[in-house]
């Protein structure tokens, strides 16, 4: 019995192993894609992003960081510009249109969470 878990653990985790670094991936791209138009996202753009935004390695740094990715999409100024299908409405017409709007799926959205968590802080 011990043979046949240790068995099925090692088969599990070789087939969900190229889904995880997937997702990393995926979050790693639309990282690239989409935030470093405004954000340094860690080594991806060490000299962008725009002056006044923080940087996710300064984000990472507060107390609350986690819970601030989680609802970065409902936090100025990005309502004007993130959509997340099936949690966000559309832009509300009275947020100006600065820049064409990003789409996410849930999945999406859970891919660059992972990939965040994968980002150092910044040691100030």
């Amino acid at each position: 019995m011990v043979r046949f878990i240790l068995f099925f653990s090692a088969l599990t985790a070789g087939l969900l192993a190229p889904a995880m670094a997937a997702d990393l991936e995926n979050g790693s791209r639309l990282a690239q894609e989409h935030c470093t138009r405004c954000h340094v996202v860690g080594d991806m753009n060490k000299y962008g992003g725009i002056g006044s935004t923080p940087s996710f390695a300064a984000i990472k740094t507060m107390d609350d960081w986690e819970y601030r990715f989680e609802i970065f999409y409902s936090l100025p100024p990005h309502p004007a510009v993130v959509k997340v299908e099936g949690i966000t409405k559309d832009r509300p017409e009275s947020l100006p249109a600065f820049t064409s709007q990003i789409t996410l799926s849930e999945t999406e959205l859970n891919d660059l969470l992972r990939f965040i968590d994968t980002l150092p802080k910044a040691n100030f």
